[in-house]
């Protein structure tokens, strides 16, 4: 097991939907035109979509608010600078407030209209915004 599945694991305050299906995750990276972290894939493997004491993550299953294809779609249409290769891992639901991942795990944040490398993981991120 990874850090981040570790980390959740002992987290006091967690819910979870149980875990994403191969074929969703397969079929979420084939309709965004990318390939998901490493890290990102073993959390949508075992945790699905963690909802944790401050943030909930996006994921593979059908539920449109956290859904990662629907909510990476909307900031595609908002931000024509959002480069291909990121997606949504976290939608405060305020205020423009998303973390986004790249294939390599780094984490972005939007700042105005400039997207930022605010975390070189969302192990990191997790770390930080849950501590």
């Amino acid at each position: 097991m990874s850090q981040l599945v570790d980390y959740i694991n002992n987290l006091s305050f967690k819910e979870s939907l149980g875990p994403c299906s191969e074929a969703s995750i397969r079929q979420a990276q084939e309709e965004l035109g990318l390939t998901f972290a490493d890290e990102y894939v073993e959390l949508l493997r075992n945790f699905g979509a963690p909802s944790l004491e401050h943030i909930d993550i996006c994921s593979t299953l059908e539920d449109p608010e956290y859904n990662v294809v629907s909510k990476t779609k909307e900031l595609r249409n908002r931000f024509s600078n959002l480069s291909a290769d990121l997606y949504v891992v976290v939608d405060a639901g305020v205020d423009d407030v998303y973390a986004l991942q790249n294939r390599s795990g780094k984490i972005f944040e939007i700042n105005g209209d400039e997207f930022m490398e605010a975390y070189g993981s969302l192990y990191d991120f997790i770390k930080d915004v849950e501590r």
